[in-house]
């Protein structure tokens, strides 16, 4: 199974688009130590780390690009800023699992389209959003839908 946080500018313009091959975990909970993050999430502590001191990038981030990297602004496990969201995950069975974070998409006619044969929504209520299009859709054709539960029975076996 593999793990993804993803997210693009309000500015411009750009889908994300992703085809995984079987299981996929959508987090925004990834932390690193700010002795050894590459720079991919911007640390709110009251020292600079060294990294961020020699990255002149840093400086030159957009207000918004800002607020999607530094640790602990948004909660967004995906949020697709000026375009369409779609993931697709391939495999018979395969899970798609929003363990924390929201999937948000942020402009007007943002559509987010979720195709898995098994979608669990973990990270609460209201994760996800936007005012386009929502589509979930199962990949395999023979499957029926249960929505508003875990779509298992109490012992953890599937309702079919």
């Amino acid at each position: 199974m593999g793990t993804l946080t993803a997210a693009t500018l309000l500015h411009g313009k750009g889908d994300i688009f992703i085809e995984e091959a079987d299981s996929l975990k959508l987090t925004n909970l990834e932390k690193t130590a700010t002795v050894v993050n590459q720079g991919f999430t911007l640390p709110q502590v009251s020292v600079t780390p060294i990294w961020m001191q020699q990255n002149q990038w840093v400086s030159q981030l957009s207000d918004d690009w800002r607020g999607l990297i530094t640790d602990g602004n948004e909660s967004y496990a995906v949020a697709a800023g000026n375009g369409n969201a779609s993931i697709n995950l391939l495999a018979q069975d395969s899970l798609l699992n929003l363990a924390s974070g929201s999937i948000t998409g942020r402009t007007e006619n943002a559509n987010i389209t979720l195709t898995a044969d098994d979608i669990n929504f973990r990270s609460g209520a209201n994760q996800v959003n936007g005012i386009g299009n929502l589509t979930i859709q199962a990949n395999q054709l023979a499957w029926n839908y249960v929505l508003g539960s875990a779509a298992e029975k109490f012992c953890g076996s599937r309702f079919e």
